[in-house]
């Protein structure tokens, strides 16, 4: 498996750590988002297995409405290779899923098959993951100290506003709200305590002043990220903004980009279109969005580096990431779909192109 980054490789290993123990699992909900107004977002997941408890009287119309659904689902990807089973139900059901299931694995691999209930009908639906590709999409705090300690004062406003953006609107969670990342860190800090020997004295105070700085300053920024004011001001920062320097130019043209999804998408967020039923590893081999989709704190130095190096030994073990998909519904009659991933997509793009120019910002 790859290892994980922001958008800069490590520069300098950090020695072996443990791995992070606080993380709790994410709590996200299907289609979640309140103003969407499709009628299939309101349903049940279930395995095939589910069926078995169907009284015989229910039998006729769940097997009638999933082969109608099935026969949509084939004739959209061409499954001309299945055979009908005489097994009586509800094995008839397992024996074609599992054959398309099988047959969709080779001409569409990035794609699962699932069968799910909407307001009582049974059928197919595919679901296509966004792709998340090892990637941490991670944002720096202390970014916002840098440019103030530099009295950058209209950069700093306008990052501000992106940045409580990412967490009013888009659900961007904070360190201290981040189970996973405070453990993390907790873990790097508890280490340091206790492996003062094989530092140089001078090394060792100065990781350690990162440590209490860090502690120091998070719950004030963080209080600060968490006004609405600041999203309030976006447009007029925008407006105001004069770039002094090619940096600042591009900082602008990622700040209105943020904008405009603000106002195209005004409440949107990353975890409006996670689905988690087609995924079959065990919680626990899985990678939640929070670990990878965050405000940390730092994005180069010594602390950095321990981080990465802390979250690539976790993360190294999980399966799966769980993360936006659109999901297909093959109804009797014809298909539909929640949605397209444009949105998350375009908002992944910036998050990478927002981390490289806060680092050209502030080193």
């Amino acid at each position: 498996m790859p290892a994980l980054s922001t958008t800069r490789g490590l520069r300098n290993p950090a020695k072996s750590l443990t791995r992070c123990r606080n993380h709790k699992k994410a709590k996200t909900t299907a289609g979640s988002h309140g103003h969407a107004p499709y009628d299939f977002l309101n349903q049940s997941f279930a395995a095939v297995s589910h069926f078995d408890g169907y009284k015989k009287t229910k039998t006729p119309t769940v097997e009638k409405q999933f082969f109608a659904s099935f026969n949509q689902f084939s004739n959209k990807y061409k499954l001309n290779t299945i055979t009908a089973s005489s097994n009586t139900f509800p094995y008839s059901l397992l024996s074609a899923f599992e054959q398309a299931k099988k047959e969709l694995s080779k001409s569409n691999p990035q794609t699962s098959l699932i069968i799910t209930q909407n307001k009582g009908d049974t059928m197919l639906a595919t679901v296509e993951e966004i792709g998340i590709s090892y990637t941490l999409y991670y944002v720096s705090l202390n970014a916002l100290d840098w440019l103030h300690q530099r009295g950058e004062k209209k950069t700093f406003l306008l990052m501000l506003s992106i940045y409580s953006y990412l967490y009013n609107v888009i659900r961007m969670s904070l360190p201290s709200g981040n189970d996973f990342l405070t453990g993390c860190y907790d873990a790097i800090a508890d280490w340091l305590e206790n492996s003062e020997c094989e530092y140089e004295p001078q090394e060792w105070k100065e990781n350690k002043a990162l440590i209490t700085a860090m502690r120091r300053k998070q719950p004030i920024l963080e209080g600060t990220v968490r006004d609405h004011i600041h999203l309030y001001a976006f447009e007029q920062r925008v407006k105001d903004y004069q770039p002094l320097d090619k940096n600042e130019e591009d900082f602008l043209s990622i700040a209105k980009l943020f904008l405009s999804m603000y106002t195209l998408y005004p409440q949107r967020n990353f975890f409006d279109n996670i689905y988690t039923e087609h995924l079959e590893e065990p919680e626990d081999e899985r990678a939640y969005p929070d670990q990878y989709f965050s405000f940390f704190w730092d994005d180069n130095g010594w602390l950095h580096d321990c981080l990465m190096e802390y979250i690539n030994s976790d993360l190294q073990e999980r399966c799966v990431f769980e993360q936006p998909a659109v999901i297909e519904y093959f109804h009797s009659n014809g298909s539909t779909s929640n949605s397209n991933l444009d949105f998350e997509k375009l908002l992944l793009q910036s998050l990478s192109d927002l981390s490289t120019i806060t680092y050209k910002l502030t080193t």
